[in-house]
């Protein structure tokens, strides 16, 4: 039974969408365009391979594009968070759902929770990494290992991110560092998002 599941495709091929269906399933960071890189099989040959395997096993979800947007409001509900405060996180996690999409990159749970805690911390609210674990489908080293990513996606040092506003980080603002032309300049950019209302 199913053994024609990958018929015509190549070793190399089920090797490539294997590993991106395994990597994928337990929320580890990476894209198709990384995947080619390492594997030197061809992107559309890797997804294609990695979402037969996904219907499979019965995980087209994996693959399936969510409400990001909706599934975070059940979070941000959960944990009591009005005004202001409920608008920059919603806000926070719609630019990085752009800026994930354009790796085509998937929103974990992990991954939204990092968001929360970070606009937590920004705006000095209550919202501890426990809280989270407690609230939400995450794990403390899901957290942090997807905290690694999202700076690295939104381009800010951990350390500098205190000197930020939500509305500046999602603006494009950014504070140039020592070894930068003028410490202290702010560097605007035009990320694709749009401000979120609600």
């Amino acid at each position: 039974k199913n053994v024609n599941l990958l018929r015509g495709h190549t070793i190399e091929e089920r090797s490539a969408g294997l590993t991106y269906f395994i990597l994928k399933e337990i929320n580890i960071v990476t894209t198709l365009n990384r995947h080619q890189q390492i594997t030197d099989v061809p992107t559309y040959r890797i997804s294609k391979v990695a979402k037969k395997i996904a219907r499979f096993h019965r995980k087209a979800h994996i693959f399936t594009d969510r409400d990001v947007l909706n599934v975070s409001r059940q979070l941000v509900d959960s944990l009591n968070v009005e005004g202001q405060d409920r608008l920059d996180i919603l806000n926070m996690i719609e630019y990085v759902n752009v800026l994930l999409e354009d790796r085509d990159e998937r929103y974990s749970d992990n991954m939204i929770a990092a968001t929360v805690w970070l606009v937590a911390r920004i705006n000095m609210l209550d919202i501890t990494q426990t809280k989270l674990v407690e609230t939400w489908n995450c794990s403390y080293t899901g957290i942090r290992v997807a905290l690694v990513n999202l700076y690295l996606i939104i381009g800010i040092v951990k350390t500098d991110f205190s000197a930020y506003s939500v509305d500046e980080i999602i603006n494009g603002i950014r504070i140039e560092s020592a070894g930068d032309v003028g410490i202290g300049t702010t560097t605007p950019t035009s990320p694709r998002t749009s401000e979120l209302r609600k």
